[in-house]
């Protein structure tokens, strides 16, 4: 019985892991060859991109996947949760018009940005 009590624990641990992968990836593009503290900066101005975007809805950096943001390439991977009401429609929804923007500037002009932004250069969802 314990036997089976843990592999259904297991079975449950990998079906939430395995939804943590579907989501959205954010691809960035710093003025920058070697900015410095990209993780934080990235985080900061992610999380108000995301209130701005969503009517100040908030943000929990649990959201998202960070890995990618200490160095070039760098991205974001925003995590689909539907129990959380970020369904793959709604990410795709929120971040595919952040396209061609920048994190701090509010500019849509690339050649504008200001030094040490980033540029969002793409929005994959799946």
């Amino acid at each position: 019985m314990l036997f089976l009590a843990t592999l259904f624990a297991s079975l449950a641990a990998a079906a939430a892991l395995n939804k943590r992968d579907t989501g959205c990836t954010v691809d960035l593009e710093s003025t920058l060859t070697n900015p410095s503290d990209p993780g934080e900066f990235i985080l900061y101005k992610i999380a108000i991109k995301w209130a701005n975007s969503t009517d100040g809805s908030s943000f929990n950096s649990d959201y998202c996947n960070w890995a990618n943001t200490t160095k070039a390439p760098f991205d974001v991977f925003f995590y689909e949760d539907e129990a959380d009401g970020r369904s793959l429609e709604y990410l795709e929804e929120v971040l595919t018009p952040w396209v061609g923007t920048w994190l701090a500037s509010d500019t849509t002009s690339p050649l504008t940005g200001v030094t040490g932004d980033y540029n969002i250069t793409d929005v994959v969802c799946g």
